[in-house]
């Protein structure tokens, strides 16, 4: 796939989104100029909708942007921010914080949590597992676009078909293999394995 259709499809992922949270600020703007004075419920709506939206830019600055220097404790806390107040529960002991990982890696585990995290779009847990040498998540729950996962091993054909609702399978799968990693995804019964080995 060419780099001009991978960031169009990235991009069109991203603002589908953020557009959410966006929208419900402008909302609760409407509402609080609507009714001519600072209402509670639009003051709680206006935060809880800022908060997410800042929640997911960090999130996906760090994963689709230019992450030097991106650390697995600062990926930890992205990832919880980003999961916040949603149906899924993330499961990252401060164990699965290597510090000898190589370059490159905490971006990895961001973007294989946002896949589980999409695998589980009626909510579930993810485990995280992390060691110099090997990345794991672990999507618990019922598992919905499972069929996207044949895109990590896209080819010419299929590329063409992958929308950007399905990009994250490739995008993981094309991440791992500039940082020289093998990237494996593997369903199972109520659970889902992702895996990148060094």
């Amino acid at each position: 796939m060419d780099a001009v259709r991978l960031g169009s499809l990235l991009g069109s992922r991203l603002c589908h989104d953020v557009i959410g949270p966006a929208s419900a600020v402008v909302n609760g703007l409407e509402l609080i100029e609507a009714e001519g004075g600072m209402d509670d419920e639009a003051l709680a709506m206006i935060r809880s909708s800022a908060t997410q939206l800042t929640n997911r830019l960090q999130f996906y600055r760090a994963a689709y942007g230019v992450a030097a220097g991106l650390g697995f404790l600062d990926a930890r806390r992205i990832a919880a921010g980003f999961l916040t107040g949603g149906k899924i529960v993330l499961d990252w002991p401060a164990t699965a914080l290597p510090k000898d990982a190589p370059e490159g890696a905490a971006k990895l585990l961001l973007n294989m949590v946002l896949l589980g995290a999409d695998l589980l779009g009626r909510g579930g847990r993810l485990m995280v597992a992390a060691t110099a040498t090997r990345l794991a998540v672990a999507a618990q729950g019922e598992a919905t676009r499972v069929e996207d996962l044949a895109y990590a091993q896209a080819d010419a054909t299929t590329e063409a078909t992958i929308t950007p609702r399905s990009i994250q399978p490739f995008f993981v799968a094309c991440l791992a293999a500039t940082l020289g990693a093998r990237f494996q995804a593997a369903p199972g019964q109520g659970r889902v394995a992702l895996d990148a080995a060094f």
